[in-house]
């Protein structure tokens, strides 16, 4: 079992959140693209 103290955990949490950023972003260009094509 790994632990990690708060920092560790703060700094995964804010790295998953841009990730998700990241890909609720591309999606949403993605989806923009895709319908312009259209």
């Amino acid at each position: 079992m790994i632990t990690l103290n708060q920092a560790q955990m703060n700094k995964l949490i804010d790295l998953l959140n841009a990730i998700e950023r990241n890909i609720n972003v591309t999606t949403a260009y993605l989806v923009t693209v895709e319908y312009q094509g259209k």
